[in-house]
Parts: C-alpha cells; structure tokens; sequence
C-alpha cells in the first residue's frame, strides 16, 4: 500500500475522469469476483439448447470473448439457476451488495452484454425452491440445478485473483515507469537551484519457460505502449516539459531517439518471447492468422524501421523525404497498436488510454503551431542574395523581443505549392540590430582581418576603412532578418525577391541563457552564417567578444553585416581562415576572468572543437567555463 498510494494520484486522474483506468487503480478484470468464479466453473459446460447451432460444446474460458452459447444460455434454466444458487452462496461471505451482483448478471450472466438472459438474479434465484445436492461434474450435460464443487471454486477463484494481481503489479510498474519518465526533467532541473549545487555540476528452469515468457512478453508490451507518448512528447515543439523546466530542445530531442530505442526494444522483446509462449503451449498456428497478430506485426515493424530511418545520414541526405517517412510509420505505428488491442480484447480502457495520450499530445502540439502561424498571419518576406549560396530574408510587421537564442520555424508556401507543408528552422534577429548602434566597449581595441590577396584592405582596429561595399538594410524596428545558406531543398529556390510570402511559426526559445548572462565575460563564436544566432547576445550582456570566419565565397555576407559590427568593441572576423579556438579561450583565462561564458553557432565541426577545448580548459584551469552549443543541425 505505501508504495502504491503516491502512484494512485496518476491513474486517479484517468479513472475518475473516463469511469475506468488500469487494473489495480479503478478496475478489476474479475469484480465481483465471486459472480466470475461461478461462472467460470460452467462456462464450458454442454447445455440443452434447442438449436443445435448453440450448443456450448466449445471450451473457450468467458475471458475471452463473449460466448458463442449466448443465445442458448439466455433460455437455459438449468444453466441460469445454478449460476444464480452458486452467486447468492458465494457472494455472501464477500458481502458483495446486490445491485452490483444485479449488474453483473445483466451485462455477463450469458457472455455477451447484447443478449441478456430471460431472469434477472432475483428472478432466477427464485426459482431455485430447495437447495440442490446433486454435484455437477465436468463434462456432464448440465440439464439441472446444480451443486458446485468447493474444490472447483476455490481453484477458478484462485486463477481469477492470480490473473487480477499480475495485472495489477504490471500497472503499477507501468505507472512508476511514466513518472520517473515525466518527472525526471522536472526533478533534475530544480536541483540545479539548490545550494551549492552549480559547483557540483559544473565538475549513476525449462517447465516455467512459457509461463515466464508470457509474463515477460505482457509487461514489454505494456511498457511499449506506455512509452508512446513519451516518444512523441519529447519530440514535440510545443512540449510542456520545454516551459516547465530550463532543459533545451535538443536535449529533448535526445530523450526522444533514447526513449523511442527503448519503446522498440520492447516492442521487439514483447513479439519474441510471446512468440515463444505460443509456440510453446500449441497455439501459435491458430493465433498467427488472426488480426490481431497481424497488426501487432505490423506496429513492431514499423518501429523498427522508424529506428533506422532515424539515422543521422540519412536525415541529412534528405529531411523532407525522411520527416514524411516518419510521420508516415508513426501513424501506421499507432494505428497498428489501436487494431492489435481492439481485434485482441475489445475495449478494454486501459491500453487505449496510452494511445489517446499520444493523440492528445500529437494534437495539442499541431493546435499550438497552427495558432502561431495565425497570431504571426501571412507576412511579406524581402530576399536579397547575399552571395551565390546565401541570401537574406528580412521580414517586416513583427515585433519580437529580440531574446538570445530565438529561432523560428519559416515557411515559403509559394516556393514549392507541391510541398507547401515544408518549414526550416532559423535563427533570427531584429533587422534594426544590423545597423551601427553607439556602446561603451569594455575593453580596447577589434579587428576585421582576412587573409591578404590581391587588391584587398584589412581593417586593424585603427581606423583605416575597409575596401568593401556595404550593403543598406532597412532601418525598421518591427522587422526580423535571417540568413540561409541554400541546400538541395526547399531554400534552393530562393531568389532575390521584394515581396515573398512567408508563414512563421515562432518564436521559440533556444537554449537556456541564464547561466551565460551571469557570466563575468562572454564569447560568441561563430562560423559562417551563424552569426544570426550571435547578434541578439551582443546587447544582452555588457563585457562581450565576438569572434566569427566566414570561407573566402562568403565575403558577401561580411560586407552585408559591417555596419551591425562596427558598434562590437571587441571583435575577430576572418575571412578565408579558420579560428584557433584555442587560443581564444587561452585568451580568456590569461585575462583572469572567473567564470566564461562561451556561445558558439555554426557547423558541427565547429561546435565539436569549441566543445573539446572547452572541457579540457575547464579541467585544468581556475577558471569556470558555462558552454551553450547551438550547432546547425538536430
């Protein structure tokens, strides 16, 4: 009981809302269970029916399904009767009240709800005028009212309470497995609060095979069907761990591919090892072709698949074809868990609640897209091509606060009206940021250095001017610009344009800036078009570096952001040549700052280097590092 009352709380709110919820925590499979041991003794017993169609000569257990002898039993008074006298004799010691046994014997004194037997309980019970003494045997054609055996009822009134308490311990492992999985995040996040908690960060036999099998396969399956939702939760851009903790999107992401490798895994265990306990109790050439089994095949090959289609080669050789696909093979995937219980046991409410959570959650994160794109409504996009690969797209008529980190999802309706469901992340900044701003540097001196070639000035810091033109944005401060680097995609067909249509679905936060703006110094580093995710950490932080290269084709986009950059006292921009990463941090901690903190946006590679010299300057030097990675792929 201790440990299942705090686990109460979840299924609870399921129970009480439905009317149902898992075995253990609102429901019981046999309840009351002394209507369904009576029952289950004469279940199988043949009957004299006039209708030789109905005869119950089949010795399926009433668990499984609603009998094909309905119709017989509901006429059959030898049957009625003694199910009645059996009730009212074992009911009593379980002070069990009548209208309970009433509505068990209205919906399954004859197996199906949708045949009820010509007597009620009391009307039945009546008609027994003595008790009977004549003790049914099985097998015996139960043309009487008959006398159970004790030893009979106690043997499927064991049976009943084993089948209700495995249940009942598989819920309860489904229920502890869905809070360490929702309140985990919760629960690592607010310990980051705590007390001196940020220094302690900053450095966990043979003949039981098939009944063992069985177990197994049940509580995998289980499992699998309760990590669902997770899966698509932690996927979602509108996930409610994303606002309730300070965790990023990526590591989210993280979670997902983890927690979805999990959900397989034991989609996969279950299909095996109840393969297995087929196999083993002779039943498996009969199951086999059964819906059920089918789409059960169906929903763990899916899975399966969707874990290679998530490889990261294959995401980056096409994101749009893999995006569909994998919508694609989780819907077939959901689809194929709902037939595999409906054609396997009905409604049952229990496993289907795991499949409405993940509808739920799937809808709700849509609901909240579809809302932004109509809070932000159709806007009117100018592209400029910056260089041959790069264009910027300035986007008027939006007045975000221009938070570090932002980025928002764009969609271009227009560019491919085959495919205008397509949108790409970006990172953004306020088109007003891009001009030159006054400041009070906090520490001498900048540079804009390239590597020398013929006809080229480089400017060093002491006011000799650069031989570049400068390109003139619009002054607006209800504006947002981004850069995009082309790809084989849908950013391919951007061309120069005055007047694009462009939905957004934005902003959304990146990730935590907290710990960095507490920082002594802060340094943004950034490779090519990554300085967009940079630009909105200039002003919000006051001792700030910015060191960036861009490759020798895109000194387009330098030229296009020079006059933003001119307000950066303290700058490095290469042109043609890469950052010696570590250097820069060597800088930083010759300087004698006590804690760094370090932002870096661009390639991969990039993000890898700054992330490895990080780690080994934060392992042998005094000072404190804090690293925010925003690389340009998830």
């Amino acid at each position: 009981m201790k440990l299942q009352f705090p686990l109460l709380i979840l299924a609870s709110l399921v129970s009480t809302t439905l009317g149902g919820g898992l075995i253990g925590y609102g429901q019981w499979w046999y309840d009351p269970k002394c209507c369904y041991s009576c029952r289950g003794i004469i279940s199988s017993a043949p009957l004299d029916c006039h209708d030789a169609s109905t005869h119950s000569m089949d010795m399926e257990m009433d668990m499984h399904g609603p009998s094909r002898t309905a119709p017989c039993i509901a006429e059959n008074d030898a049957f009625l009767t003694t199910l009645a006298y059996c009730i009212d004799s074992a009911c009593q010691a379980d002070n069990v009240p009548t209208w309970k046994i009433e509505k068990y014997w209205a919906e399954q004194a004859t197996g199906d709800p949708a045949i009820p037997a010509k007597w009620t309980y009391g009307e039945a019970l009546a008609q027994v005028t003595r008790p009977p003494s004549r003790v049914w045997e099985s097998g015996e054609v139960l043309n009487y009212t008959a006398l159970l055996s004790t030893s009979d009822y106690e043997y499927q009134r064991s049976f009943n309470d084993l089948f209700d308490w495995e249940e009942a311990v598989q819920s309860t492992y489904v229920i502890v497995i869905i809070t360490v999985g929702f309140g985990t995040p919760l629960l690592v996040s607010l310990l980051g609060y705590l007390p001196y908690m940020t220094g302690f960060i900053g450095k966990l036999k043979p003949y039981l095979a098939g009944e063992i099998m069985a177990y197994v396969g049940y509580r995998t399956g289980h499992i699998s069907f309760a990590l669902l939702p997770l899966t698509v939760l932690f996927s979602s851009r509108n996930n409610i761990l994303l606002w309730l903790t300070n965790w990023s999107f990526s590591t989210f992401l993280v979670l997902h591919r983890w927690v979805a490798r999990i959900c397989a895994l034991q989609a996969v265990v279950h299909s095996i090892t109840l393969l297995g306990a087929y196999i083993s109790n002779g039943t498996y050439y009969v199951e086999v072709h059964k819906p059920y089994w089918i789409w059960g095949i169906v929903a763990t090959l899916c899975l399966v698949i969707l874990l290679f289609q998530s490889m990261i080669w294959f995401r980056r050789a096409s994101y749009e074809v893999f995006l569909i696909l994998h919508i694609f093979l989780t819907v077939f995937t959901v689809v194929g868990c709902w037939y595999h219980i409906i054609y396997w046991k009905g409604f049952t409410r229990i496993y289907e609640y795991w499949l409405y959570a993940v509808c739920a959650v799937w809808f709700f994160d849509r609901l909240i897209r579809v809302l932004r794109v109509c809070k932000n409504g159709v806007r009117k996009a100018t592209v400029a091509e910056i260089t041959p690969d790069i264009v910027r797209v300035d986007i008027e008529g939006l007045r975000w606060t221009p938070e570090p980190g932002y980025h928002t999802y764009v969609y271009f309706p227009t560019l491919n009206p085959l495919r205008p469901w397509e949108n790409h992340p970006f990172s953004v900044t306020y088109t007003a940021m891009l001009h030159p701003r006054n400041s009070k540097p906090t520490s001498p001196g900048g540079s804009i250095r390239r590597q020398p070639s013929d006809g080229d000035k480089v400017e060093e810091g002491n006011g000799k001017t650069i031989d570049m033109a400068v390109s003139y944005h619009t002054n607006r401060t209800n504006s947002i610009t981004t850069y995009v680097k082309k790809h084989a995609g849908i950013t391919n067909y951007l061309r120069s344009h005055s007047s694009l249509p462009v939905l957004l679905d934005g902003p959304y936060r990146g990730n935590p800036s907290e710990g960095i703006l507490k920082c002594d110094r802060v340094l943004l580093i950034g490779g090519g078009i990554g300085i967009t995710g940079l630009l909105t950490w200039v002003d919000a932080h006051v001792n700030v570096k910015l060191a960036w290269c861009v490759k020798q084709a895109a000194e387009g986009l330098v030229k296009d952001l020079i006059m933003g950059l001119d307000s950066i006292a303290d700058k490095e921009v290469l042109i043609g040549k890469r950052l010696d990463v570590h250097s820069l941090l060597a800088q930083e901690v010759q300087a004698g700052w006590d804690k760094v903190g370090v932002v870096v946006c661009g390639p991969a590679e990039l993000c890898d280097a700054v992330r490895a010299v990080v780690v080994s300057f934060g392992r042998q030097e005094k000072t404190v590092f804090e690293l925010e990675v925003d690389a340009f792929t998830w």
